[in-house]
């Protein structure tokens, strides 16, 4: 699992834009019992306050308290998503969702900590403490080993026009599952094309114009109106600086489609432009994405104002 030094996060629907300082990876994943974790269910690690920055929707985030007020836990209201909260038994700390990271999926780590809420250490009962680390397993199929399939065996009834119905069944369980994967295949695209304009929008906000290139393949090329074609990533670092230098204060992406044929995938959608005099400039764009390393990057990315 590979995390950047200063590595992007968001909340789903993308109102709240944040960074967090990874460089020294993803320290101490956990859980937590207390009554608030429970439910929550996410895997949290910690940085210092420091080290987590709203880039964009900080006047946007909700924020929640229980018990002693004194953890504040901070979501966004729109789709739900927890994004961060200040600790309460170290508030010079901030845990982070880590299924915020963008690119990062919290199942792939293996091993999670159980730390013990209930008895928090502020309670003066001597609790958080790990209770146990959990090895995350497959999740056995509902066939499983001692399934229902398993008591077909045992039956002494022959009926063999059921049988046949199981055939039909399986048959239409596999095609079901082939279109399943179809499905599963293309939302995997877009969530790649999403989880990039994140990324993209979070370097923009704070002024990166290399971070920016680095999501463009070595051969692309930006055609905008009015400018020269900008084609490599020194030049396209280039092109994006003058529109940061410009005192661009927002920008907001909204796919409208994708669709992929193996390496390649095209997106269409709009783009919101807010300058420094509160002015907004709308624009349509359509990005060629090509897979490189199993990496979805901007190949080719064309726009033009409404």
């Amino acid at each position: 699992m590979k995390f950047q030094r200063t590595h992007p996060a968001s909340c789903h629907c993308g109102a709240i834009q944040f960074e967090v300082d990874l460089r020294n990876g993803l320290v101490d994943p956990r859980h937590c019992n207390c009554s608030m974790c429970r439910r929550r269910g996410a895997i949290v690690a910690s940085v210092p306050t420091d080290g987590l920055r709203i880039l964009r929707g900080e006047d946007h985030l909700a924020l929640y308290q229980f018990n002693t007020g004194t953890a504040k836990h901070f979501f966004c209201p729109t789709c739900g998503i927890y994004t961060h909260h200040q600790r309460r038994s170290n508030p010079s700390q901030y845990s982070f969702n880590v299924g915020c990271l963008e690119g990062v999926d919290p199942f792939e780590i293996r091993e999670v900590t159980v730390y013990d809420g209930v008895n928090h250490p502020r309670d003066g009962v001597g609790g958080g403490s790990p209770l146990s680390k959990r090895m995350r397993q497959p999740i056995p199929g509902p066939l499983g080993r001692r399934g229902r399939m398993a008591g077909l065996r045992g039956s002494t009834t022959r009926r063999r026009p059921m049988f046949r119905s199981y055939g039909v069944l399986l048959s239409a369980l596999t095609f079901a599952s082939l279109l399943s994967a179809v499905d599963a295949q293309a939302d995997g695209v877009r969530e790649a094309v999403e989880a990039g304009n994140r990324a993209f929008v979070a370097a923009f906000l704070r002024g990166d114009s290399a971070a920016i290139a680095s999501l463009y393949t070595e051969d692309a090329q930006v055609i905008a109106p009015g400018s020269p074609v900008a084609t490599g990533r020194t030049a396209i670092a280039g092109f994006w600086q003058t529109f940061i230098d410009s005192g661009i204060k927002d920008v907001a992406l909204e796919t409208r489609e994708v669709e992929s044929e193996v390496d390649l995938a095209y997106e269409s959608g709009t783009v919101r432009l807010t300058g420094k005099d509160s002015a907004v400039t709308e624009a349509r764009y359509i990005v060629v994405w090509k897979r490189i390393d199993d990496r979805w990057m901007l190949h080719r990315d064309i726009w033009n104002s409404e």
